[in-house]
């Protein structure tokens, strides 16, 4: 009996010094976990720390590329790097790359966090309809639909239920001209943004102007384009120069741009492959650096049918972009454009929207996108009212992509961000 009392409790001993061992390593593991997670997140905080440093540098200077090293932070450190992405002839897109520390002075790879990151230069073709100033008596009215991004640097004036599918920004608010207004913003909507314009248009010129680069013009004379299907443009100087025609590649060169320097531009045709063409005009006159389109221009393959079609134009006018009032422009067919188009001091419409001979001309069927400095009408209301109805559809391309040399707003936005 004694003896088994012996064993018996020396059996309960060990078992208690078991469970105690247990339960120390248990508390132990915890203890060794809580730390490993702390630190962890100290290491996230201070590689998220350098990115975000990172980011405001390149919001307030875009040209940028300095970096960090070895900046102390929270006990830990990191080093950035800014480097070009080259996709081709495009080096426009960054890379930053940040590698944060913790704690300060380890050189064990656990203790180390990356953070990458893709940023592209903010373009203006990523909007359906972009205006910097607009006119308050020209409202988006019932029946009137944007299906892309929106910003206006002023007022949005509505009258009725238009929508918004996109997002949409502005600067100054909302006008509504009655009280039973209800615009739909289907994409969100944010008030208080401003997006500065350019003032020129010389890095597009300077990509024109490089040897093998483009074709660049400058003789006050108006260049005429047609676009071929074959990948190919014909094209004439002036009204009475011969026309010539030549592959697309060869005209526009590397940089895949046509400027015409201190004269207009006439376009048409069906576009295959790629190209920004711009009017460019320095001095106060407003007759100069426009971009006419004389009839439709339009993808050899067409993106709404064909997804993965890399056709993609870009029209760009230090003044306006017009639909010329032409025979082919007066049918009841409308008119059909694809293009991202940017006109830095005046704005898209219609020649003699007016006073176009018969009643409405069709619609404009736009595919792509509007950026320009102040609304143009192209047609006006009523039974049967004159010019153009519209009919505008957004290039959803367009948000990660562009024509080439298109125009950007200064700042960077970001494509990627691998922790």
């Amino acid at each position: 009996m004694g003896r088994n009392a012996v064993y018996l409790a020396i059996g309960f001993t060990i078992t208690c010094l078991l469970s105690g061992m247990n339960l120390s390593r248990v508390s132990l593991e915890a203890f060794q976990n809580a730390i490993s997670y702390q630190e962890t997140s100290n290491g996230h905080n201070v590689v998220q720390a350098g990115t975000n440093f990172a980011c405001q540098q390149l919001f307030l200077t875009p040209n940028w590329r300095a970096g960090f090293y070895m900046v102390p932070f929270a006990g830990g450190t990191f080093s950035t790097t800014v480097t070009p992405v080259v996709n081709g002839n495009d080096s426009s897109r960054i890379q930053v790359v940040t590698i944060g520390t913790y704690p300060a002075g380890s050189s064990r790879t656990q203790d180390q966090y990356t953070i990458k990151i893709l940023l592209q230069p903010s373009l203006f073709s990523k909007f359906a309809y972009f205006s910097d100033n607009e006119p308050n008596n020209i409202f988006w009215t019932t029946g009137d639909t944007v299906w892309g991004p929106y910003h206006s640097n002023t007022k949005i004036y509505v009258n009725g239920n238009p929508v918004f599918n996109g997002k949409t920004t502005n600067y100054q608010g909302l006008s509504k001209q009655n009280t039973s207004d209800k615009p739909a913003f289907n994409g969100g909507y944010e008030t208080g943004v401003y997006i500065t314009m350019p003032t020129d248009m010389n890095t597009l010129k300077g990509k024109a102007q490089q040897s093998g680069g483009g074709f660049y013009q400058k003789t006050g004379k108006d260049l005429y384009l047609t676009f071929n299907a074959d990948s190919s443009v014909t094209y004439r100087s002036g009204t009475t120069g011969a026309w010539t025609k030549k592959s697309l590649a060869t005209f526009a060169g590397s940089n895949k741009v046509i400027v015409n320097d201190s004269g207009n531009i006439h376009v048409k045709g069906r576009l295959s492959g790629q190209v920004t063409i711009a009017a460019l005009n320095n001095t106060s006159s407003t007759t100069r650096g426009l971009v006419y389109i004389d009839s439709s221009v339009a993808y050899n393959t067409n993106p709404i049918t064909n997804p993965s079609s890399t056709d993609m134009l870009g029209i760009v006018a230090t003044n306006n972009i017009m639909i010329k009032d032409t025979s082919y422009n007066n049918t009841s067919a409308g008119i059909t454009i694809q293009a991202a188009m940017f006109s830095q001091d005046g704005g898209f419409g219609a020649e003699n929207y007016d006073t176009r001979a018969s009643g409405v001309n069709g619609s404009i069927k736009l595919l792509g996108g509007i950026s320009q400095k102040a609304r143009q009408a192209v047609g006006t209301s009523g039974s049967p009212g004159t010019g153009f109805k519209k009919s505008y559809f957004y290039d959803n391309r367009m948000l990660v992509t562009a024509p080439p040399s298109f125009p950007t707003t200064g700042s960077y936005e970001i494509l990627e961000w691998l922790e």
